[in-house]
């Protein structure tokens, strides 16, 4: 665990309390934020629609469009009905990144 020590400014209600804090970093990471989702894994039959129609874009390193991403999310309906459009975009230049960083690597 770690801990940020910081010197705070008190008022004079704490003032006979004067001294340091310990804000564990644990803690603020996991502070709710209401617009954040939780991360969620890809499934294979996920994995597989996109890649069904990605793969070219993937292997150039190439990114997909909105409308693109809006085709294969209807085409791909009850696979992919749970995944947002700028999901799918997100992904298939994750994998592009991957990809090309694993090229680079060997």
């Amino acid at each position: 665990m770690v801990y940020l020590f910081c010197n705070v400014p008190f008022t004079d209600a704490d003032s006979a309390l004067e001294g340091t804090f310990q804000v564990s970093l644990e803690n603020l990471a996991k502070e709710d934020n209401p617009r954040r989702k939780q991360k969620r894994l890809w499934s294979s039959t996920e994995v597989a629609a996109i890649m069904r129609h990605f793969r070219e874009h993937i292997a150039k390193g190439k990114l997909a469009t909105l409308i693109q991403c809006q085709q294969c999310k209807t085409a791909e309906h009850p696979a992919l009905a749970d995944r947002s459009v700028q999901n799918l975009r997100d992904f298939v230049r994750n994998r592009g990144v991957m990809l090309k960083r694993k090229q680079n690597s060997h």
